[in-house]
């Protein structure tokens, strides 16, 4: 959630407790402020499937390397076709995860 979005939702929140005309103190928004970020860190996600092409190259050294040209940082290494498309697939699962997790940092 975006910086503009937990304003408004905390505005909104300070808005209705104050309607009855009552001065809110500083604890109290910052215990709304905290129950507004916790709301926002148990957002859900969802995983979807997500189609890519991948490149699988013969290598001396390794046996096969498979990379994904859209996520360069991504690639498996293995004896075998398989082995090494079954790598690179668990190094996309990783690079997806810990994107995840800064994405969510930085919306803090």
């Amino acid at each position: 959630m975006k910086t503009n979005d937990l304003l408004k939702l905390m505005s909104e929140k300070i808005a209705e407790r104050m309607s009855g005309g009552n001065p809110i103190g500083a604890e109290e928004i910052y215990t709304l402020m905290e129950d507004s970020i916790s709301s926002l860190i148990d957002m859900k996600t969802q995983e979807i499937p997500v189609f890519v092409h991948i490149v699988i190259k013969r290598d001396d050294k390794y046996g096969y390397i498979a990379s994904c040209p859209a996520l360069s940082r991504c690639k498996g290494k293995g004896k075998t076709e398989e082995e090494a498309v079954t790598r690179l697939k668990e190094d996309i699962e990783l690079w997806t995860h810990s994107c995840l997790h800064v994405e969510k940092e930085m919306e803090m």
